[in-house]
């Protein structure tokens, strides 16, 4: 690792350091979401309506709660992350597993979208030491909360947490070696402003690695309006072409997407069928670090 990186990385964890001082506080001083006890994702407390903020609003409730189990965000056939680090608490929420299918070199900064509980936060820390940065961005004070608890837990110090939404995000241009994320792009309302928030936020060469749920065609628009739909990943999902043209819009190259499974067709939603998807592409320019490893 060459002077500049590492005085990049010394500026950059700086910057992080004082963000996430302030989200410590801002979490341990926050009463979290009353009734959490009996939160649906579609009460009658909160709608989600048609805006932006509206869905992040259902969102932020319903993964609250879920914030005190432990199973699989989406309704497909598929693991969720890998607990690999003993102890950690807190549920386990994906549609794949996509540091498994990346290598990370030390030195590099990973940043997961959407981090949850924290674990593939540690995970990442771990693997891109000694040098390197593991960020989580999360808008949810109860993830948020769990993911302080596993950095202590877990003794990762280069792991930081960041409170804020994917459409935007506290960093500074070009300042992320690769983004992860595990099936939470399809809770927002404009995907294509999360791309290119991400592609933001990368350096030139860049890589994102995420899974996400896709579907097979559009969803029928009284299901995109269901917001138990949504929170379950099903109603904001993009076919794999409209995930295509996204990441191509927003400036990214050497865009892939692999569908690892399809679920049976969903009857009620005119046979859509709901997959899980491993998606990969890069912000052109020239990278430092080597390429992804699929395995």
């Amino acid at each position: 690792m060459g002077v500049l990186q590492f005085q990049e990385i010394l500026r950059l964890c700086d910057e992080i350091l004082a963000i996430s001082r302030a989200v410590d506080i801002e979490v341990k001083e926050s009463n979290g979401v009353e009734g959490l006890s009996g939160i649906k994702c579609g009460t009658e407390a909160v709608h989600m309506g048609n805006s932006g903020e509206g869905i992040r609003k259902v969102v932020r409730n319903y993964y609250g709660y879920r914030a005190r189990e432990s199973s699989c965000c989406c309704s497909c056939s598929c693991g969720a992350s890998v607990d690999s680090i003993e102890g950690l608490k807190g549920p386990s929420l994906g549609c794949g597993r996509p540091l498994e299918r990346i290598s990370l070199t030390s030195g590099e900064v990973v940043l997961d979208v959407g981090c949850g509980a924290g674990k593939e936060v540690i995970e990442a820390a771990l693997r891109v030491a000694p040098g390197g940065l593991a960020l989580g961005l999360d808008m949810t004070d109860e993830m948020l909360s769990l993911a302080l608890e596993n950095r202590r837990i877990s003794g990762a110090t280069n792991a930081f947490f960041l409170k804020g939404t994917m459409e935007n995000i506290p960093l500074p241009d070009k300042s992320v070696d690769v983004v992860i994320s595990n099936c939470v792009i399809n809770l927002a309302q404009d995907k294509g402003a999360v791309l290119t928030e991400i592609f933001r936020v990368l350096k030139p060469g860049g890589r994102l690695a995420i899974y996400d749920t896709v579907v097979n065609d559009e969803v029928p628009s009284a299901a995109k309006a269901d917001e138990d739909l949504w929170c379950a990943c099903i109603s904001g999902a993009l076919t794999p072409v409209e995930y295509r043209q996204k990441l191509s819009a927003a400036g990214f190259s050497e865009i892939d997407v692999q569908i690892d499974t399809w679920a049976e067709p969903m009857e009620d939603l005119g046979n859509t069928r709901l997959g899980s998807a491993f998606i990969t592409a890069r912000r052109p320019g020239a990278s430092d670090h080597f390429d992804p490893v699929d395995v």
